[in-house]
């Protein structure tokens, strides 16, 4: 049976996001990450930093991360939270908004990856998350964002198809790119099949086309200098690293 709509794979089909990322590799992802931070922040061997995960997701880096780090992840989402908390009982999860949230306890290392805060269309509200970000960061702590695509960078009119699979189900995802202003849209079309039945249904993302400029100059009027690195397996959108003048 085929049946198509319009749903989203963060709430509706949340138990389908890690077959959809399955060829992303976290445990690179999060050995760079590790060897990052401990290049850039001293702390007590005998006592493991702590570190905050900003849309967490499903929690795929700080499963990876968990062994170096006392977690926390918060995310909007709580079907997401939910399948986190299964893979990594041991870390703290919350749900909240990144724009306004308040844990009570300061962090050494903020992460924020996979361009989640380019979902926020407005700076004004890029400017008061990072100002939540500051305000739960240890004085010595650092910021660690995944950018999306700077403009100069983005493609319209791109089209990608990617298909994983695992031993229940298996999906294959369409994916085009378009433009509005200063808006990168990405329309995906999903197929999936779980052993009886052929669904569809597809999902719109929208990210904000910045240049790295414009959050490094909100990262320099909240007192923090930042460095932008281009390296894999961040090699494609980079990430920006900010920490206290």
């Amino acid at each position: 049976m085929l049946m198509s709509g319009s749903v989203s794979l963060y709430t509706d089909k949340a138990s389908l996001y890690d077959v959809d990322y399955l060829s992303k590799d976290y445990a690179v992802e999060a050995t760079f990450l590790q060897q990052l931070i401990c290049n850039a922040i001293q702390y007590s061997p005998a006592e493991k930093p702590h570190l905050l995960d900003v849309a967490c997701g499903t929690g795929n880096h700080l499963q990876f991360l968990q062994e170096m780090f006392v977690c926390t992840g918060i995310d909007l989402n709580s079907s997401m939270l939910a399948i986190a908390k299964q893979k990594i009982p041991q870390a703290i999860f919350q749900q909240a908004d990144m724009t306004n949230f308040d844990l009570a306890e300061k962090f050494d290392v903020i992460i924020c990856l996979f361009s989640s805060l380019y979902y926020l269309l407005d700076t004004a509200l890029i400017t008061r998350t990072l100002q939540m970000f500051v305000r739960h960061l240890t004085s010595n702590g650092m910021i660690i964002i995944e950018p999306w695509l700077t403009p100069d960078k983005y493609e319209e009119g791109k089209c990608a198809v990617q298909a994983n699979q695992t031993a229940n189900v298996s999906l294959t995802r369409l994916s085009v790119s378009r433009r509005q202003r200063d808006v990168a849209l990405i329309d995906m079309y999903y197929t999936v099949y779980d052993g009886k039945n052929v669904t569809s249904f597809q999902d719109t993302h929208a990210f904000l086309l910045l240049p790295h400029t414009v959050l490094q100059g909100i990262f320099d009027s909240l007192g923090y200098a930042t460095e932008v690195i281009m390296k894999a397996p961040f090699q494609e959108r980079g990430l920006i690293v900010a920490k206290a003048k």
